[in-house]
């Protein structure tokens, strides 16, 4: 799994944070050290192809927002 990190501003508290994108599957988690914000999407049907996903073939977590 091949993956790249992006320098990005948290969506919580507006300080820079990094994002881990896995570019052949399109998961990613975005964690901000700074207001302890926890992002991630990953794929729980891994026996579709990518195009073929829907929303209920991902798992969305999302904790720590205060916005």
């Amino acid at each position: 799994m091949g993956s790249v990190d992006s320098e990005i501003k948290c969506p919580n508290c507006n300080e820079e944070i990094y994002m881990d994108w896995y570019y052949k599957t399109g998961e990613h988690v975005i964690d901000c050290e700074h207001c302890k914000y926890h992002y991630s999407a990953f794929v729980i049907n891994r026996d579709k192809a990518y195009e073929d996903l829907t929303d209920d073939d991902w798992q969305i977590i999302e904790t720590g927002l205060t916005k």
